[in-house]
């Protein structure tokens, strides 16, 4: 396989000297040519502010109203099962308080000067 360099204007190309310059009467780079993306940058102070006032007011919307106010990361279901809570007195070795022969374990209660005074005061 031989490859050629032809200079084109400021342009260098690398060519394979296998191909032919048409292909059933059709340019070989048109035949073979494929899209890309070219990326421009647009200098108008009117369209940049226009474009980020718009992103702005999107990412507003989904921040405050889809996320905060919606809670639309959120998942919601129904509340299937029962909660149970119950307080005990305290009891002597962790007994059932139901058993007759478990005993209350309360500890003595001391009182402040500050709440002995207000006490004084209610009577």
């Amino acid at each position: 396989m031989y490859f050629f360099f032809i200079q084109y204007e400021t342009q260098v190309f690398i060519t394979m000297g296998c191909l032919p310059n048409t292909l059933f009467g059709h340019d070989v780079d048109f035949l073979f040519a494929y899209p890309t993306v070219k990326i421009v940058k647009i200098q108008d102070a009117r369209l940049g502010l226009i474009r980020y006032f718009l992103t702005l007011l999107v990412a507003c919307y989904i921040g405050v109203v889809q996320l905060w106010k919606e809670g639309g990361y959120l998942e919601f279901e129904k509340v299937s099962g029962v909660a149970r809570f119950s307080l005990q007195q305290p009891t002597l070795n962790d007994c059932d308080p139901t058993d007759d022969n478990c005993l209350n374990q309360f500890s003595k209660l001391e009182v402040s000067g500050r709440a002995e005074r207000a006490s004084h005061r209610l009577n």
